[in-house]
Formats: C-alpha cells, structure tokens, sequence
C-alpha cells in the first residue's frame, strides 16, 4: 500500500504477528513522481502459500538517489531505519526480476524433460539468457544455480558493510552501495588511500537500483562466488532459517579482510535482525520514484 501524503510519501508497512526492527514509517522524500511500474510489475506480490512465518509488504518505491540525510544522520538507529527503508524495496525489485527469469527457466526445463522442446521464440531468449549469465552451452542445472536470488538479509547487511550504511562518499556521491571496482576513472570515483601503482576505482552507478542489479549479477556470475551458487543451490528447498548467515560462509573472497569479513556479516545481520526481511515482499502496484532531498550529481561535493 502506498499513500501519497501532500508532496511526501507514508509508506504503510503491514506486517502479519511480529514487531519490525527499525520500521514503523517509510522515508518521506520532498517529491515523488509517478513511475510506469518496473519490469517485475507482472510477477506476483504474494510468497508461495507454503512459505511461513510473517509477511512484511514494503511499499514499492525506489530512489533516485541515496538519501543525504543518511549521512547527516546523527542518531545510529535513525540512520539505520531510513537505510532499510531506501535499501529493501530495491533488493527485493531485483530480486522480483530474477525470479521471474527463473520461474520461465524453470518452466521451460520442466516442458524440455517432457519432451517438449523450447519455441523458437523461447531460444531466443534461452540465448540472451545464457549469454548474459555466463553460460556458454545449454545446461539447466548450472543456469538455474546462476539466475537466482539471494537472502534480503544478506544483501542488506553487504550494503551497510560496504557503504557504512549509505553514509559513505562512494554511496552518496555514486550511489555505490557494494564497493565493486571498477578499472577506468571515468567508471567511478577514485579512492583517497589509492596506491601510485593502483587503477582501480569504486564503480558508479546512475541510481541504487542499477548498484543492486550490478551486485546480484556479480554474485550470480563470478568465479570468485561459485561456492556461494552452489551453496544457495543445496539450500534451496530446504527449511533454512538464516539463509543470508550461512551463506556469508562462501563470501570470505568479497572483501580484503576475508573471514573477518564474513564475521562483520553475520553480526550485522544478527544484531539488527535483519532475517526478518527475508519474508518481505514488495507491495502490489504502481511503483514510484523518489526524487529525494537531493539531486547532487555524481563527483559533487
């Protein structure tokens, strides 16, 4: 549900027998704009009915760009509940986008087991799939490892441990919200501490959305993470509580500090119990894009 409230916006959060770490109002950019809905718009709202436990229904609007207040923010938990308000409704797009993808996938397989070969039409898209994957020949089982989605929980704490919860200079000035590099200057912004030998850049991104989409498309393709794939492949179906903390496990190569990395992971997770976002589920509708506070550009002071 999403009400607009003069030229702010009170997003409604309904969540199903269970208080909600950080939530209580959605962030109230100064202006919002009507959106055609995103790609994902078709796919249902609602889990499985089998799933359990309680639904949070976020509303679905995605910001322009990351808030300024986040990093004027003086009060940690104020900082961290407009952080999660910013941040989820794009995890769980992505995500939506995905999935789609991998319910067509999964149906095509399962018509291919049959004996029922795909249109060409369907080749077609088969092809750009792979193509945009990573995967060279037709095979199911290492498709369906890669066009996947991955734990809320998880994705939000990566974010605040790689942004400094959207307070950082690559996530306000460059909507970075993952710390991926990036290895020509003009792909992003130069960090201060870089050696004279160094090339590397933290990537820039035009909104957080295309920062989420980049991140979910590295785990899902890079070698570095072919551990996390098939360990979210071997979870998949089975009761799992914290998914996000035992897939930090096969995330030591993310960052320099490897393991300690890991740790900061699933404290982060725990101490903010960030699992509970792994049964959000974006409101059905028409989405909205927030125009925020601000409309610095990407480089601006």
């Amino acid at each position: 549900m999403a009400i607009l409230v003069g030229s702010g916006f009170l997003g409604v959060l309904s969540v199903s027998g269970v208080d909600v770490p950080h939530i209580q109002n959605w962030p109230a950019p100064e202006t919002l704009q009507a959106w055609d809905g995103p790609p994902s718009a078709d796919v249902p709202a609602e889990p499985p009915k089998e799933a359990q436990g309680p639904i949070l229904h976020v509303p679905r609007v995605f910001v322009a760009r990351l808030p300024g207040r986040l990093a004027d923010e003086t009060d940690v938990e104020a900082r961290k509940t407009l952080f999660i308000r910013t941040v989820l409704p794009l995890i769980l797009e992505v995500n939506a986008r995905v999935e789609k993808d991998r319910q067509r996938l999964l149906s095509l397989k399962a018509r291919d087991d049959a004996g029922h070969p795909p249109s060409s039409s369907d080749e077609r898209w088969l092809a750009d799939l792979m193509t945009e994957y990573g995967v060279p020949d037709l095979d199911w089982t290492a498709l369906l490892r890669r066009v996947d989605t991955v734990p809320p929980a998880l994705a939000l704490a990566q974010a605040a441990s790689e942004s400094a919860w959207g307070t950082s200079r690559f996530a306000q000035d460059g909507n970075a919200l993952f710390g991926q590099w990036a290895w020509t200057d003009d792909a992003g912004i130069i960090p201060t501490a870089r050696g004279d030998e160094e090339s590397h850049v933290v990537r820039s991104f035009r909104t957080p959305l295309e920062s989420v989409r980049a991140y979910l498309h590295n785990l899902n393709t890079h070698p570095f993470y072919k551990r996390f794939r098939l360990l979210r492949a071997e979870l998949r179906g089975e009761t799992q509580e914290a998914p996000g903390s035992a897939l930090a496990e096969t995330l030591d190569s993310y960052a320099e500090r490897g393991f300690a990395y890991v740790e900061d992971l699933r404290t982060i997770m725990r101490v903010n119990n960030l699992d509970i976002y792994n049964k959000a589920v974006l409101d059905s509708g028409i989405g909205r894009l927030a125009l925020g506070e601000t409309t610095r550009t990407v480089g601006e002071n």
